[in-house]
């Protein structure tokens, strides 16, 4: 069945929720497009989401030996890092853990240097700002690129924990492979054609809502609660065609999963939230130690979503990749070392100043490399050139910080600038606002740079 076939089955919009089995949390609050199939190729999209502090230092943002040798920044690698060379001509210093992408490196491009917050450091108030714009919470920015234009907002895969301070978080579907596998199974065994309970039902909420000319309270809402009792069953329709892919949870099956969702037309919006069998809130030395081991699973994961877009047909010579937009991120990344630990055995602790993000698929510029961060020049085994905004932000000079942006290149700023000022910086304000442009919100959905502060600019040069 096509997009434009399945989207038939869907007449109204309506309200409709239930709960299933192994689910975590599932709200079906629509039925359907507004009359009419839409218009044009969708667009997709899929934020996918390492949880806890993800070291960019160990990956995309990378300092060199010396500076450990220093006493500046871990380094458990043990070897110099490679240059990574963006197709705009911008480099960055990166570890062997991205060898895994670079069959994928013409499929995304990376941004260094994102503030994600200067208040605060906390693990749900940077996943809250990386969501929201906010890091106390508000709107999800997935819900409002969804555009209640299909049956859910959308579809969450694995676990993110700080979603019930998002205030439209609702109407979507929390679950995993094997939630789906049951949901689907739990579905097929229900008549979705006539049961007898469903027209005895429907028949009672038929008459009530024509009492009294169908104008009073109670019969209005009966009307509505007719209207999707009806609906529902083409939701159902949709989700017993969803086919869960076969074996256990991984990238691949969960993508595969996932893009059942796409095709059927029950959401256009994906959440990506795996969880791994290591501390990526790696504090303590023991888990900083095993980065080297560790983060080939997050890039081995991220390649594996990548492959299945690519090679998953969407129509003749077009795949999935080509028609959603990705984003990888992570709430914040880490500090290049604890002050009071020696070079060789030291943790990280969080730095919400610096962190890295991987943009690719339908709509944005791939290949390139855009931002990056200070702290990036030693003389005399001291840092040298800091900006007294930096020293007031992290006296201890243990976080890299973004470095002030072109926003009409998306390369570091040529001139010197001694106050921090959000519109000089680019954070993920700056990215959500892009996404938003991408799907057409309104302007007054753009998130702003700060509390009371203007809204954030979009990034020009990152649309393609």
């Amino acid at each position: 069945m096509s997009f434009f076939e399945t989207m038939s089955l869907l007449n109204r919009r309506q309200v409709f929720k239930t709960a299933g089995g192994m689910i975590a949390a599932l709200n079906l609050p629509r039925v359907a497009f507004a009359d009419g199939e839409p218009a044009g190729e969708p667009h997709y999209f899929m934020h996918i989401y390492i949880s806890q502090g993800m070291d960019s230092t160990s990956l995309f943002d990378a300092r060199p030996l010396g500076f450990t040798q220093a006493g500046k920044i871990h380094n458990y690698f043990g070897v110099e890092p490679t240059e990574w060379v963006g197709a705009n001509g911008h480099k960055t210093l990166v570890r062997s853990t991205t060898d895994i992408l670079k069959p994928y490196k013409d499929d995304f491009s990376v941004i260094n240097g994102v503030v994600m917050n200067t208040a605060f450091d906390g693990h749900d108030q940077n996943a809250l700002t990386m969501v929201s714009g906010n890091p106390f919470g508000g709107k999800w920015f997935l819900p409002e690129l969804a555009g209640g234009k299909t049956p859910l907002d959308y579809l969450l895969f694995g676990n993110f924990f700080y979603s019930g301070a998002l205030t439209n978080a609702s109407l979507g579907l929390v679950s995993s492979t094997y939630g789906i596998s049951s949901l689907v199974k739990a579905l097929g065994n229900r008549n979705t054609n006539g049961a007898s309970e469903d027209a005895i039902i429907g028949r009672g909420l038929m008459a009530a809502s024509n009492q009294g000319g169908g104008a009073g309270l109670f019969s209005s809402g009966a009307a509505k609660m007719s209207a999707g009792l009806e609906g529902s069953k083409g939701l159902i329709k949709l989700m017993k065609q969803v086919q869960p892919a076969v074996g256990g949870p991984s990238a691949e099956n969960d993508t595969k999963t996932m893009i059942e969702f796409l095709k059927r037309g029950l959401t256009t919006q994906l959440f990506y939230a795996p969880l791994f069998d290591f501390n990526v809130d790696s504090h303590a030395e023991t888990d900083a130690k095993k980065i080297p081991e560790n983060y080939p699973k997050i890039t081995q994961m991220i390649a594996d979503v990548f492959k299945t877009l690519k090679s998953t047909e969407f129509s003749p010579g077009k795949s999935f990749l080509d028609v959603t937009t990705v984003v990888v991120s992570s709430e914040f990344t880490r500090t290049m070392r604890q002050s009071e630990k020696p070079i060789d055995n030291t943790g990280t602790d969080h730095n919400p100043l610096g962190n890295s993000v991987l943009v690719g698929g339908k709509g944005v510029k791939k290949g390139c490399v855009f931002g990056a961060t200070d702290l990036d020049v030693l003389t005399n085994n001291e840092f040298s050139g800091v900006a007294p905004y930096h020293s007031s932000l992290d006296s201890g000079l243990v976080k890299m910080m973004g470095k002030p942006i072109d926003f009409a290149t998306g390369l570091p700023l040529v001139g010197g600038v001694n106050e921090y000022d959000p519109a000089k910086f680019l954070s993920f304000s700056n990215i959500a606002n892009t996404f938003m442009d991408m799907f057409n919100l309104p302007p007054e959905s753009r998130w702003e740079m700060g509390r009371n502060l203007p809204k954030a600019q979009s990034l020009p040069f990152l649309r393609g």
